[in-house]
């Protein structure tokens, strides 16, 4: 019962990872899009 109990956990734990990873990267690609569209490149130069 219990070694059930922690597949399920973990397999939840593991889906919330991917969507995470996800969001992170959807997050990540966004930031780059508007730094780009603000010159943010090239004031760091």
């Amino acid at each position: 019962m219990s070694r059930f109990y922690q597949n399920a956990r973990f397999d939840k734990n593991l889906y919330n990872l991917q969507c995470c990873a996800k969001d992170f990267s959807t997050a990540l690609f966004l930031f780059i899009e508007r730094s780009r569209k603000c010159g943010y490149n090239k004031d760091r130069k």
